[in-house]
């Protein structure tokens, strides 16, 4: 069926292959496979008429599933500090670290990305990506970046339950990069504070 200038709802042939050029990028992008299974798209026969709105509804099918793809996940509460510290180290019961991401709220109503890390003794649980610390003054010089860190079971005394902490609970100090060395400021005592997942 030949196209007519006055056919309304069709598409010319440039716009057709614009269409296509643009699609089909997008496609192999997101990968032909995922998008014929997660995405529902009108197909064409030979020699079948392509029709303005079947095209405009397969790129907003695609827009659709891209923006869901690319969209940040959600943080949900999933435990507390002193869940890591099961038979699994540095593992929520329920949420691997495989498939999900930890964080901790501290300092700010955003969840900071969280790293725990164990080796010989005890277990740490620190922000990955550092913020502004001692700027309560940001013109006095004291300002750095650094963060917060949970600690229990290391070698130093101050997390020594129940002597320093009470039980199931994690010692909290600041830190601070000066000078390119990290150092410990302050600390908010003892506590077995939340923790967030999401799924990576």
């Amino acid at each position: 069926m030949n196209e007519s200038s006055t056919n309304k709802g069709l598409l010319s042939h440039s716009a057709t292959r614009v269409g296509l050029l643009i699609a089909v990028p997008v496609a192999v992008v997101i990968g032909i496979q995922a998008v014929s299974q997660a995405v529902p798209l009108k197909g064409w026969t030979s020699g079948e008429t392509l029709h303005a709105t079947d095209l405009n509804a397969n790129f907003e099918a695609l827009n659709n599933a891209l923006t869901a793809a690319f969209a940040p996940k959600a943080w949900v509460p999933c435990g507390t500090l002193n869940d890591l510290n099961g038979a699994s180290k540095c593992e929520l019961p329920n949420f691997p670290s495989k498939d999900f991401e930890y964080g901790f709220v501290y300092n700010s109503v955003e969840v900071h990305v969280a790293e725990c890390l164990f080796w010989n003794v005890g277990l740490r649980v620190t922000n990955r990506h550092p913020y502004m610390v001692d700027s309560d003054n940001p013109t006095n010089g004291l300002m750095g970046l650094g963060g917060a860190i949970f600690y229990t079971g290391t070698k130093a005394t101050d997390d020594d339950i129940p002597t320093a902490c009470p039980a199931d609970t994690w010692r909290h100090q600041y830190w601070k990069i000066t000078n390119g060395t990290v150092q410990l400021s302050n600390s908010q005592g003892c506590s077995n504070d939340p923790l967030f997942c999401r799924s990576r």
